[in-house]
């Protein structure tokens, strides 16, 4: 000690392990350091109202290039060589910002609670447009927007596995949104502006198992049903005109194959209580009547080739021929 060093400058020199023979600027105001600087070390250090402010590394120091900045006597942020700045909040780190020319030029993370919140990618990163949020440190949704390739799209995911990806303006699916599960596909929903708005199509294993039709389509109210990816049943419901109807794929041959078509009118149709057959080839095989309908009890076969009545049975009685 040279018995002109304060206590506060002892304490500073002993953190720093500053060998004080080699401080060539030592400037004070009022008896309070304002800067120090470590030629040998390569470290300048500022003071503001004695606590420590920022810190300038350069060469031959391992850490040459880097700029922290204190607040309070907490770090606030580092800079490296103006390429990479991590900011902190409380002595945490908040954020991580990458520019020209380092390798990482256009990313931005952001961090909460020292997990990962946000990571940006902006130009001239060749992701641009792209943003990853997280949810405690896991990745929880990718958005894109201009200029990204796939701007407008959304995709969300919870534990890492994709849920949901939804797509919007400009994105030329706009208007479609399709839900996961354990990452298979089991939803695709039409919304406006797309040309299929209305129509929800669900699927189990990748193969159809449901479509439904709602309001603004022009099906509003047509459900079809799917066995193995193929159509096996149609049921209308409010708002279609044919509410009340269900027409069903069946088999009436041996081999196992569904042939013809089963019509069945319920509650609000106005032929409620009517049941009908046609073969595949849109031909009528026969139809049956039950309460409420007018004709219940009564039961017609048409011949094959035509629409011509060949038998009718009322209660169990044949009345025709």
């Amino acid at each position: 000690m040279n018995g002109i060093e304060t206590l506060h400058e002892v304490a500073i020199n002993q953190e720093f392990n500053l060998d004080t023979s080699s401080t060539s600027h030592i400037p004070e105001i009022d008896g309070i350091t304002k800067k120090k600087i470590d030629k040998c070390k390569g470290i300048t250090t500022f003071y503001e109202n004695g606590i420590k402010s920022k810190e300038i590394f350069e060469s031959p120091h391992v850490r040459n290039g880097q700029i922290v900045k204190y607040k309070d006597g907490v770090v606030e942020e580092k800079k490296y060589l103006d390429l990479e700045t991590i900011k902190f909040k409380n002595g945490e780190k908040i954020e991580q910002k990458y520019i020209q020319p380092h390798k990482y030029k256009g990313q931005i993370i952001k961090y909460e609670h020292g997990l990962k919140k946000e990571w940006i990618f902006k130009h001239p990163h060749v992701r641009n447009g792209e943003i990853q949020k997280y949810k405690y440190g896991v990745l929880a949704e990718i958005k894109f927007i201009h200029p990204h390739e796939y701007e407008g799209q959304t995709i969300k995911f919870m534990f890492g596995t994709i849920t949901e990806k939804i797509h919007e303006s400009p994105h030329f699916r706009n208007g479609e949104i399709v839900k996961y599960k354990c990452g298979e596909k089991i939803e695709e929903k039409y919304i406006h502006p797309h040309k299929d708005k209305g129509q929800i199509i669900k699927y189990e294993h990748g193969l159809k198992k449901e479509m439904i039709f709602e309001i603004p389509h022009e099906l509003a109210g047509l459900i079809v049903f799917f066995k193995n990816g193929n159509p096996i049943r149609k049921k209308f419901i409010y708002p279609h005109k044919d509410r009340g109807l269900t027409i069903e794929l069946i088999n009436t041959a041996e081999d196992d194959i569904l042939t013809s078509l089963k019509f069945n009118y319920e509650s609000p149709h106005i032929e409620q209580g009517k049941r009908a057959i046609c073969t595949c080839k849109r031909r009528l095989d026969s139809e049956e009547y039950v309460k409420p309908h007018p004709l219940a009890g009564t039961k017609k076969k048409f011949k094959l080739n035509d629409s011509e009545v060949s038998e009718i049975i009322l209660n169990g009685k044949k009345l025709y021929p």
